[in-house]
């Protein structure tokens, strides 16, 4: 009987209350009436006192009159679901109080945070935790580990690391989902653990308890402990199985897979992708719900209805609530609802001693005589100012409190909706500009009442730049953009209460189009710098590095597009709604080189990616292994050769597609497999190769890679270093950047010419000229020491420098930070 007693405490601390006073007598009654219960009911076992059956035992109809997707009554209905801000978040885990999830790779920021109705928070790190893959939580700390034995304990809501525990476990080899279980080491506490196909048990100090059990786990990602299913307790395993990401129920007692399992892909927002971690809690409502993570682009965040916590006799939630806000404005509102008529397990409810009303934590009205199934209403006036209000009603009776309802809604004036209509137009004659018209709003952005004129608007433009716009108008132009790029614009007007919401325009281009070549850096690591110095040194045009597709009109004036995927771990799957862009841009005639580790044969296959495959004349044959240690080149590359030294060599095997034409251009000479693509459809050519071209070198230089891959996409002849055609007419980066007191600014000349240098600020306004003359063909350099023409040092802050010559010109930005 200590062991049920101990897992309901647990519960309770792990469960964020929904009392609102008298918190610890609530609490100590339910404990009592549990331990009346385990002793006296005749008939039940001592688990049935306290577990909830996985039926559909609540017959209410609607949590929140402003939220029906909440009106959940039934195992696995979808409590709520809602995207990450980034891919890579694979674990889980909640103090009931936020929602925390973890990045796995390398190099990027490990934690998120979110409010429980799934608003971000902060993202941030903690020396010492990194690529954490699944958290635990229980009750006080943190707990989770990089797929090694090495477990963290973390305090995430101080942000700090409070000791690393070194764990055991026979036949575990990592930590990679983690859940923990009060009853394990005779009910002190501990975890299970496993990586993929691995399930064992340690202590809350990393000793062993079970070793890992055989035949279990398949591919899993995440694990969650589950006290309140009937015949528990179990633990649910988050697996990827084949294409599916499957939640199997774990008997802890058998240690067995009972059969129970559940496919997540019927949550909102699931496009295809992999299992993630999960996690349990029970929430305001008394549901006891199992939080997911699937891994896609951004991640899935969602939770599912698992069963009912409240006692069975206690009331049923009321139902019908509203809250019915002044009409004028005036900060008062109605709130009515129904009282329940039913107990938690759907039968007739005999007693209702009492029904308590708050607005947000504080208690405004209490019933003391209601009536089972009778109307209540009650009007607030305390407010004391605009903005939204939640109201909760929950009913109690001798066996405790009851289920909640809850509802909220905007009471006084309200703020401007979002403008509609938003457009941007280029407008630029001489100068660069952009026009921006939109349509006023007519509605409160709450729905509320809109009485109050508009008094202006904030601008954002998507480089960063703030504007306010004064007075009610629903067009703007922009005179102060920097330099040719995709610029979109939102909108926020506001009123005397307060700012409305945004809106947000599509991006345009706005100025002259892009010509020459462009590489579109989706790789963590970032080799696309290197990339652009080697294209450059053998590509007399311009070479644009992009960090989406989204950064350069891919119109007929770009010559090629470089796409650039990375290797796993370091790998970033492409999805088909944002490959579009590249998509048109290769069925219009474009050419397009793309390198990825995992990007023809597993992230399509797995991960919901795009499979590329056909447009570029690449069939995948296998997901990699570690064998790739040198290259050769094929047909355009044959009789050159390199070792390879990129981030990874687990890479796709591919081969070119029969019957297209397509040719090997690279191949793994020790493995003797195909790892490079050429492909002329008559239309479109590509280049597709399976590992990082910038990890290319040796006995050949990437130059010589890059060279034959930039004439065959461009039709332009390439340059080779050290011939007589060698210089070719470029703007370089400048350096250092960001610089204190001086930069320089490096370019070289085909021919001899005339060259202008100006410098910009952010508003796109010249502030100096550095040189306006004529230059010998080859390698230049100008420096300039951050002052304008009249030689005054100006302001820290972005610029752009800017050379323009005969049949060429080029933009880059540079940083001055003193």
């Amino acid at each position: 009987m200590l062991i049920y007693l101990k897992k309901f405490l647990f519960i309770e601390k792990k469960m964020k209350t929904t009392l609102k006073k008298d918190l610890e007598i609530k609490i100590m009654k339910k404990v009592l009436i549990v331990l009346m219960m385990v002793f006296f009911v005749v008939g039940l076992s001592a688990k049935e006192k306290y577990v909830q059956a996985i039926e559909d035992i609540s017959p209410f109809a609607g949590i929140s009159s402003n939220n029906p997707a909440n009106a959940s009554d039934e195992v696995w209905d979808v409590l709520y679901s809602f995207p990450d801000i980034d891919a890579g978040q694979p674990g889980i885990e909640t103090n009931d109080t936020h929602i925390f999830t973890t990045d796995w790779r390398t190099g990027e920021v490990t934690f998120h945070k979110f409010d429980m109705d799934g608003t971000f928070v902060e993202e941030f790190d903690i020396a010492g935790a990194t690529c954490i893959r699944d958290m635990a939580y229980d009750g006080e700390y943190f707990y989770g580990a990089a797929a090694d034995m090495s477990l963290k304990k973390m305090d995430l809501e101080g942000q700090t690391l409070v000791e690393t525990i070194s764990a055991s476990c026979a036949g575990v080899t990592g930590i990679r989902h983690i859940a923990y279980d009060p009853e394990l080491d005779g009910g002190n506490g501990g975890f299970w653990v496993g990586n993929w196909a691995e399930i064992g048990a340690i202590t809350m100090t990393g000793a062993q308890i079970y070793g890992n059990i055989a035949g279990i786990a398949e591919s899993t990602y995440g694990s969650a402990y589950d006290p309140w299913t009937a015949d528990g307790p179990y633990l649910w395993l988050f697996c990827q199985t084949g294409s599916l990401v499957e939640l199997k129920q774990f008997d802890i007692a058998t240690q067995s897979l009972t059969g129970v399992m559940h496919d997540a892909s019927d949550m909102p927002g699931y496009v295809s992708g992999s299992a993630g971690g999960c996690c349990t809690y029970v929430n305001d409502d008394g549901l006891f719900a199992l939080l997911i993570n699937i891994q896609q682009d951004p991640n899935l965040i969602g939770a599912y209805e698992l069963a009912v916590t409240a006692d069975p006799n206690a009331p049923g939630q009321p139902t019908d609530m509203a809250v019915i806000p002044d009409a004028s404005g005036a900060l008062s509102a109605d709130i009515d609802w129904l009282n329940p008529s039913v107990q938690v397990n759907g039968d007739p409810l005999t007693e209702l001693t009492s029904v308590e009303l708050y607005r947000g934590d504080e208690l405004i009205y209490t019933s003391s005589s209601p009536i089972i199934g009778g109307t209540e209403s009650y009007t607030d006036a305390g407010m004391a100012a605009s903005g939204i209000y939640e109201y909760s009603v929950i009913p109690y009776n001798s066996f405790g409190d009851g289920l909640s309802a809850s509802a909220s809604a905007w009471i006084g004036e309200d703020v401007p909706g979002a403008v509609t209509d938003l457009t941007v137009e280029d407008a630029s004659t001489d100068d660069l500009a952009a026009l921006v018209s939109w349509v006023n709003p007519t509605e409160g952005m709450h729905g509320g009442p809109f009485n109050e004129s508009i008094l202006g608007y904030h601008a954002l433009r998507s480089d960063g730049e703030i504007f306010e716009i004064i007075g009610e108008v629903t067009e703007w132009l922009d005179e102060n953009i920097p330099a040719p790029d995709y610029y979109s614009y939102t909108i926020q007007a506001y009123n005397s209460v307060g700012d409305g919401a945004e809106a947000t325009s599509d991006a345009i281009w706005i100025g002259s189009a892009f010509s020459g070549i462009v590489i579109v850096d989706l790789d963590p690591t970032g080799p696309g710098a290197t990339l652009q110095a080697a294209i450059q040194d053998c590509y007399n045009g311009q070479v644009g590095l992009a960090t989406s597709f989204d950064d350069y009109p891919l119109t007929s004036s770009i010559e090629a597009v470089f796409v650039l995927l990375g290797i796993y771990s370091s790998n970033y799957p492409l999805p088909e709604a944002e490959a579009q862009p590249l998509i048109d841009y290769l069925n219009n005639g474009g050419s397009a080189y793309m390198e990825g580790g995992d990007m023809w044969y597993y992230d399509p296959q797995y991960q919901g990616a795009y499979d590329f495959g056909p447009l570029f004349g690449i069939t995948a044959l296998a997901d990699g292994s570690s064998d790739l240690s040198s290259v050769d080149g094929q047909n355009l590359l044959a009789g050159l050769s390199w070792t390879y030294t990129g981030e990874n060599n687990w890479i796709d095997q591919i081969q070119p597609t029969a019957g297209t034409g397509s040719e090997t251009i690279f191949m793994n000479p020790s493995a003797g497999y195909d790892c490079g693509v050429a492909y002329d459809s008559g239309t479109h050519k590509t280049v597709g190769t399976s590992f990082q071209l910038t990890g290319l070198g040796g006995t050949n230089t990437l130059e010589e890679a890059v060279g034959p891959i930039v004439e065959f996409l461009a039709g332009a002849q390439a340059v080779t270093p050290g011939s007589s055609n060698e210089f070719i007419t470029k703007l370089n980066n400048n350096f250092p950047n960001p610089f204190a007191n001086s930069t320089n600014i490096d370019f070289s000349l085909k021919n001899p010419a005339k060259v202008s240098i100006s410098i910009y600020n952010i508003k796109g306004e010249k502030i100096n000229t550095l040189t306006n003359g004529n230059f010998k063909d080859g390698s230049q350099s100008i420096s300039w020491n951050g002052t304008n023409s009249n030689g005054q040092s100006v302001a820290n802050g972005i610029y752009f420098y800017r050379l323009e010559t005969d049949g060429y010109n080029a933009t880059q930005k540079m940083i001055l930070m003193r």
